[in-house]
């Protein structure tokens, strides 16, 4: 029989010789049928035998015979089960042996040997977080490494942003940095009669209007195939050729009309940037630098009123420099996002339009490669981008001196500010007057505050700004209110007088600075104590290493075969009776 390992199951079935099985079973089946009738012929002799208790006669006399037994068919079922199992072993030994001599030398060709010398100090110093609570209402002190920090200012965010600039301009605080926020039961101010110019959020009052800024945006969406001609006002238009592509042409138009002396920057494309809102060091609003306020809050509102037109959404995003610890960062990046976000609601932008994204402080510039400890002016934004929207934009800011007419720009596409042909598709221009004709006042905590167009704070009679000073002042006035407000530009802020500022001090001096204060102001968490670690290492020596490996591989192969069968028969007898003329031959001859 050839190798089972190289044969195939029908090969091997062949072998198993089927046929010689099958045949033995046929001859079987004849041989029982040749033992039927040898045995009916042995009982013929019974039959024809005289019996005296018959009188003499036979069973065959008495017309009994002996029954002859015939196969009438027979079914023949062969069955064969063959099994092959194949089994292969690799195992691989690897042993390794490594000696190693300290102060010694080999001239062994395979050993290696190395020697080295290294000394060396670090220090290091982590920055420090303390947290303190302090009420709307208080008045008090903050006790920092026993010297004292009065609170001083006419309302909360005076009193709140004096202490920060003494904190953070006193050496012998040890305060770096520090960052305050804060949260507000909702106040539902109303102002009745409504009007458009006067918009109110769960806990802000803004005044809009007034003020030299006027502003435009054009939208760009197609490179066009002749010059268009592009009007601010009267007498005051520029043509512009065609370009390259459409961020070329956007990029021209922006160009030419800033020649007219108008201001222009490009937003919108792939990138869907919108607009950046930039920030002082360390601060969470922009309101503090006069160089920001000036234009980022009628920019703002430009915004929030072109969203409001065309439905655009938009996310935001608070982000910081890379000065400072990460976990600061993120908190200052977050309260920077909420303050724009507050600010677009305060100029009336629809909400459902708006998503403030979680703040990563500053690892959108770490992951750009931007370097650590590095102050950037250009990194302390709100960055603010468009969800649905790649066309691009022309943004024009003019003044008294170069207006924008909404009534004469062209090309006009401000019946279709959504999406459309070039041209322009909002156009902002403050308008002042009075609030007070119709005895317009503001409704908080169940007492009224009639609007108050005086002059104030440097302000003209009937200026934004100075409805929203006289506000918060006659609010702090009314004791029954128990409120506290605030102003930010033309924004009163209201807050219940038991919320709290929650102010977070930075310092990375290794002292102990211990805090604690009076009248409402709560120390919560209080400076860790200082970590620092100074390691010194010397290290000389030689060091000589021996290595020996070998390595053992064994293979191995097995193979079994089990061939296994049975069988069954089912045939079928039938009893016939002998041939009269063979029953008559055979008595004859038996007598």
């Amino acid at each position: 029989m050839p190798d089972l390992k190289d044969m195939t199951p029908g090969e091997i079935l062949t072998e198993a010789s089927v046929s010689d099985f099958i045949k033995a079973l046929g001859v079987s089946i004849a041989d029982a049928q040749r033992a039927l009738d040898e045995n009916s012929v042995e009982q013929i002799a019974h039959f024809v035998q005289p019996r005296d208790g018959l009188g003499g006669r036979s069973l065959m006399d008495l017309g009994l015979s002996p029954s002859f037994y015939h196969y009438q068919h027979a079914d023949v079922a062969v069955a064969l089960q063959i099994s092959l199992k194949q089994i292969e072993e690799t195992s691989i030994g690897l042993n390794l042996g490594v000696k190693v001599d300290t102060g010694s030398t080999s001239n062994d060709s395979s050993n290696s040997s190395s020697s080295s010398s290294e000394t060396g100090s670090s220090t290091s110093t982590s920055h420090r977080q303390a947290e303190v609570k302090i009420a709307m209402k208080s008045e008090g002190a903050l006790k920092v490494g026993g010297q004292d920090y009065q609170l001083q200012g006419t309302d909360p965010r005076a009193r709140i942003a004096d202490l920060r600039q003494r904190l953070a301009g006193s050496q012998s605080s040890g305060i770096e940095r520090s960052l305050a926020t804060h949260e507000c039961a909702p106040v539902n101010p109303s102002v009745t009669p409504a009007s458009e110019k006067v918009v109110t959020t769960p806990n802000t009052v803004t005044f809009l209007g007034g003020g030299t800024y006027s502003a435009a945006i054009i939208r760009i969406s197609a490179n066009p195939g002749v010059a268009e001609t592009y009007t601010l006002r009267s007498g005051t238009s520029v043509d512009v050729e065609p370009a390259a592509d459409v961020a070329a042409y956007a990029g021209k138009v922006s160009a030419a009309i800033k020649g007219l002396g108008y201001d222009t920057f490009i937003v919108g494309g792939p990138k869907r940037k919108l607009q950046e809102v930039f920030h002082e060091f360390d601060q969470e609003e922009f309101d503090h630098d006069p160089a920001y306020k000036s234009w980022q809050n009628p920019s703002l509102q430009n915004l929030a009123g072109w969203l409001k037109k065309t439905g655009h959404a938009i996310t935001l995003e608070g982000m910081t420099d890379t000065s400072g610890p990460p976990p600061y960062n993120v908190k200052l990046g977050t309260a920077r996002g909420a303050y724009v976000h507050q600010r677009m609601l305060d100029y009336a932008a629809p909400a459902d339009q708006m998503t403030l994204l979680p703040s990563k402080g500053e690892q959108h510039w770490r992951d750009l490669g931007q370097p650590d400890s590095v102050k950037d002016e250009d990194h302390r934004i709100v960055d603010m981008r468009f969800k649905d929207v790649t066309d691009w934009f022309v943004v024009v800011r003019g003044d008294d001196a170069h207006p924008i007419v909404k009534a004469e720009v062209k090309p006009d596409q401000l019946a279709n500010p959504a999406s459309g042909a070039n041209g322009f598709v909002h156009v902002y221009r403050p308008q002042g007057g009075t609030l007070t004709g119709s005895s317009r006042k503001v409704s908080a905590s169940g007492q009224d505050f009639p609007l108050r167009g005086t002059g104030a704070g440097g302000q003209a009679e009937h200026a934004p700004e100075s409805y929203a000073i006289n506000l918060a002042a006659d609010i702090n006035a009314n004791a029954a209110a128990k409120l506290k407000a605030w102003v930010n530009g033309a924004t009163v802020h209201l807050c219940p007088e038991g919320a709290e500022w929650t102010l977070t001090l930075l310092t990375s001096e290794s002292r102990e600075i211990q805090l604690s204060g009076t009248d409402d102001v709560t120390v919560t968490t209080q400076f860790s104590r200082t970590q620092s670690q100074s390691i010194t290492q010397t290290k000389t020596g030689t060091t000589t290493v021996a290595v020996g490996v070998t390595l053992d591989v064994r293979y191995s192969k097995q193979y079994e075969t089990n061939v296994t069968g049975n069988s069954s028969i089912a045939a079928r007898i039938v009893a016939v009776p002998a041939p009269p003329e063979f029953l008559a031959t055979i008595k004859e001859y038996l007598s």
